[in-house]
């Protein structure tokens, strides 16, 4: 059964040494029709914050500054899909697995269904995702 805490455990257990988006840490487990398991992360490289500089923003909006400030390479659900590729696996048919916010935004869903995962879940809000 995949729960929240067993995506956090996996993730965990992937990155030891990650330093988490201080605003909103995401988690992300990628199942693939070969039952293969990927995690992502979103991950910071700036560890000398102490607090997110979009702490007040509303979600959606500024993220140029996890880029610029945070120096964020990607979303979680972009980290896990380069787990899958760098692995040679085969995305079509996957379905990802979310954790620590309530929805996916646009461009990862769409960076999603264009390597072939069918479906996303957002088990914080019980919200799914058809690709």
């Amino acid at each position: 059964m995949i729960t929240q805490e067993s995506i956090i455990a996996g993730c965990n257990n992937q990155y030891p040494n990650a330093t988490l988006c201080l605003k909103r840490p995401l988690y992300v487990l990628i199942i693939t029709a070969k039952n293969e398991y990927f995690y992502g992360m979103n991950c910071i490289n700036n560890s000398d914050l102490k607090e997110c500089p979009r702490q007040n923003s509303p979600t959606g909006e500024g993220y140029e500054l996890c880029r610029n400030v945070c120096r964020q390479g990607a979303h979680a659900e972009l980290h896990a899909i380069t787990a899958c590729l760098d692995a040679q696996a085969n995305l079509h048919g996957a379905k990802a697995y979310l954790t620590g916010h309530d929805y996916c935004c646009e461009s990862c869903l769409l960076h999603m269904k264009q390597y072939g995962i069918t479906s996303a879940y957002c088990l914080d809000s019980n919200k799914t995702y058809t690709l």
